[in-house]
């Protein structure tokens, strides 16, 4: 190894031991006419006419303040749509906590086939520290 290699390595090391203990967690739901308010208060309510349909992906993330590396620690989740499109998006960690909200809605969600399965990691100077993986997720398999 050279000179900068070994604190590289030594780095990666610290985050895969210092700072992985269920820092990433992401939860799904699906979003309908339910989730109004005035639905449960029996109240007039226009949205009840045409209400969003669709999911949502909750993100949460939580690292050791001493874990974060300003510039240099990414969030990157991986969704797979019911239609085998991929969509990846990549954030980078201004705090050490944090919630990040995705929303499929309406013509979108149903153009889609909604979301199948999705991923999510953390990474710190480009090693991975956590990750989500969902229960049917599976990595691609392309034929060239």
């Amino acid at each position: 190894m050279g000179n900068t290699a070994v604190p590289f390595f030594i780095l990666c090391i610290m985050g895969v031991f210092g700072c992985s203990r269920q820092s990433l967690d992401v939860q799904s739901e699906y979003i309908t006419y339910e989730d109004l308010a005035s639905y449960h208060v029996e109240t007039p309510d226009p949205r009840k006419e045409c209400p969003d349909t669709g999911q949502r992906l909750f993100v949460r993330w939580s690292l050791p303040r001493h874990c974060l590396i300003p510039g240099k620690s990414t969030l990157t989740l991986v969704i797979r749509y019911g239609d085998g499109e991929e969509r990846h998006m990549t954030i980078n960690l201004k705090h050490s906590r944090g919630l990040l909200t995705y929303r499929l809605l309406n013509d979108e969600y149903f153009c889609k086939g909604g979301i199948l399965t999705y991923k999510a990691y953390i990474t710190i100077e480009d090693c991975i520290v956590d990750e989500w993986i969902h229960q049917i997720w599976t990595d691609k398999i392309n034929f060239g």
